[in-house]
């Protein structure tokens, strides 16, 4: 007698970035590792048959349809949380959608669960064993998990137990939110960045990557270190080559509970981290035009090599008869207009002054409305460049921040010869819809490290550091005030 076939119909299932249209769908063994689903080319690998397990298989698969991501990439590349603590916070969020829509989600385990728990364990692998705790949430395969990992390694349990359920208290409390602003929203958001819900599972996974990096038994290492200060040099280099652990003795409830409220100061951030607005760049007129050497400069001078202005012996009391190339003085000024900071027209032009040839970029998002053909208003306006510089600026006064981070990637993508950026901001950086968020601050400092980039306080000091530049002097950053809390954590 056949088997009957239970096929999904991931065709049923609309959203607004996914196109109708016919699904490739095949038949699994409801085994953990082969049901899997590829939104972008509408692929579903999910077990057909009539078992509870197949059937929670399936549920979970087609959640995954209607709220999960096409790709990735764009929320990779935000760099707030990496692609394996996004992959197992995602599936937390799909068994909470799929129980919440009516299905058995207890039924997903299939036995093997205990024996990964085990292994992971004997590998000294906290990283696996935190991320397949949250992977787990919602089914039967999280609890068996835990009793694998408490058969050896009773701490590493305990605090497991009390990760997953910080993060079911986590998806219980967005829950409540309503509309795009759903846990389970497939609204668009800005840029790639859709759908809209999976910014919780983000959110979620930036808490799960600083665990992983937070080994219990790293902590263990460190106390008992810290009560054996008269321990001689002899003694620490032996006991770094066995790597023994000292005391193999079953720990108490007292210290297991201590090392698990530790991790709880580990907060989960309340809001999840705003998107950066789409930045929106427009190069104003510039009939001003302020003399200056712009670009490369043949000048006399008294050293060199080919003696190109031999004209010059008798004439010149320095005898500058060879050629020397000099470049025009360039840079890029990026200003953040949003509050404190503004830019005026003589302002414009005492940085042209200093540095005939740089680039002058105010930026401040006026609106976050798209007009009636789906265009947005600029954000970002060129006022000097090459020389020139515009007449009026473009706006009485500035609103909102959130393009910051794009517009100093594109002072980057845009500069010359490795030439310097120098940024002028408060340090108060936000997202879409003026959002603040820590991991906004810390995004900016840390793209800011790594391209050598100089912050400014306000415009009359970025004058005084395009001074120091023009003299071969180069200045220090000055960070404002929303980035002092953060500055320890990137540099150091």
């Amino acid at each position: 007698m056949s088997k009957t076939l239970h096929r999904p119909l991931p065709e049923i299932i609309t959203r607004p970035d996914v196109t109708a249209g016919e699904w490739s769908v095949s038949d699994c063994a409801p085994t953990r590792g082969l049901p899997h689903t590829v939104i972008s080319n509408k692929r579903l690998v999910a077990p057909q048959g009539s078992d509870p397990l197949s059937q929670a298989v399936r549920a979970h698969e087609m959640v995954h349809i209607k709220v999960s991501p096409q790709d990735y990439t764009p929320w990779v590349q935000r760099g707030h949380a990496t692609y394996e603590s996004m992959i197992a916070c995602e599936e937390a969020r799909v068994n909470y959608l799929a129980t919440k829509a009516g299905f058995d989600m207890k039924a997903l385990a299939d036995g093997s669960e205990k024996e990964a728990g085990e292994r992971l364990v004997a590998n000294e692998d906290w990283e696996g064993a935190v991320r397949t705790a949250i992977a787990t949430l919602g089914s039967n395969a999280h609890r068996q998990f835990i009793t694998g990992v408490r058969r050896h390694n009773k701490v590493w349990a305990d605090v497991l137990a009390d990760i997953g359920r910080r993060a079911m208290r986590e998806l219980k409390k967005h829950d409540k939110r309503r509309g795009k602003h759903s846990l389970a929203s497939t609204a668009e958001g800005v840029a790639d960045f859709t759908p809209y819900g999976f910014i919780y599972t983000e959110m979620l996974a930036n808490w799960v990557d600083r665990l992983c990096g937070d080994n219990p038994n790293d902590r263990n290492n460190d106390d008992d270190n810290s009560d054996d200060g008269d321990t001689d040099d002899s003694e620490s280099k032996d006991s770094d080559t066995k790597k023994e652990p000292s005391d193999t003795r079953e720990p108490t409830r007292d210290e297991i509970k201590k090392v698990v409220e530790k991790y709880k100061q580990m907060d989960i951030a309340d809001t999840p981290i705003p998107e950066w607005f789409e930045l929106v760049v427009e190069t104003c007129p510039m009939p001003v035009i302020l003399n200056g050497s712009m670009g490369r400069k043949r000048v006399a001078s008294n050293v060199g090599k080919s003696p190109r202005r031999l004209h010059r012996y008798l004439t010149d009391p320095q005898r500058r008869v060879f050629d020397h190339t000099i470049r025009g003085k360039g840079g890029i000024v990026l200003i953040d207009c949003s509050g404190s900071t503004q830019i005026s027209k003589d302002q414009v032009r005492e940085v042209l002054v200093n540095s005939p040839s740089a680039t002058v970029v105010a930026y401040t998002v006026l609106s976050f409305t798209r007009d009636d053909n789906g265009v947005l208003p600029a954000n970002a306006w060129v006022l000097a460049q090459n020389g020139r510089m515009v007449d009026e600026i473009p706006f009485d006064r500035g609103s909102a921040n959130a393009v910051d981070l794009p517009a100093v990637r594109w002072a980057v993508a845009n500069r010359k010869r490795r030439e310097p950026i120098i940024w002028v901001t408060d340090g108060g950086v936000t997202g879409y819809r003026d959002e603040c968020h820590d991991a906004l601050n810390i995004e900016c400092l840390e793209f800011v490290k790594r391209h050598g980039i100089i912050l400014a306080s306000d415009v009359t000091n970025a004058i005084d550091k395009l001074t120091k530049l023009r003299t071969g002097v180069r200045p220090t950053s000055d960070y404002g005030m929303g980035f002092d809390r953060f500055v320890s954590q990137v540099f150091g």
